[in-house]
């Protein structure tokens, strides 16, 4: 008898992944680039007070999205963590690496959680950092 994985052979995703991963990489600069040039141009166009105002609310949206979203997502992390057996003594520093250890629906349940969570960091660090700015305008 056959079974059904020996007559279907996977394809091999490495020679793709060679051309894909230096093409994102470049993508990611230029879109990094152009992003730091619009900032720069519109934090030197908008007046100081625009800048403290939209900083200090990017910072308080960013913070009241990202904590109660970051908490759940540990403890929530924790808990599929601690039922498999022991929660790995980097769990602290290094939470996003057993997310492989997950089963399919805890990894859907967790992840968008995880995508609050960074998006409201990163919401906090564009907040500071057009609040900073409008500092170093005065």
């Amino acid at each position: 008898m056959c079974s059904a994985t020996s007559e279907i052979s996977e394809p091999d995703p490495a020679p793709i992944c060679r051309i894909i991963s230096p093409v994102f990489a470049l993508l990611t600069w230029i879109v990094a680039g152009a992003l730091l040039l619009i900032a720069g141009v519109l934090t030197s166009a908008l007046p100081v007070t625009a800048l403290w105002y939209w900083g200090s609310l990017a910072y308080v949206i960013g913070l009241l999205l990202g904590l109660p979203a970051g908490a759940f997502y540990n403890l929530y992390l924790y808990r599929c963590l601690a039922r498999q057996g022991g929660v790995p003594k980097d769990f602290v520093w290094r939470p996003v690496s057993h997310h492989k250890r997950l089963a399919s629906h805890e990894r859907r349940a967790i992840l968008p959680w995880f995508g609050v969570c960074a998006f409201g960091f990163a919401l906090t660090m564009l907040g500071g950092t057009l609040f900073m700015l409008g500092l170093l305008r005065v």
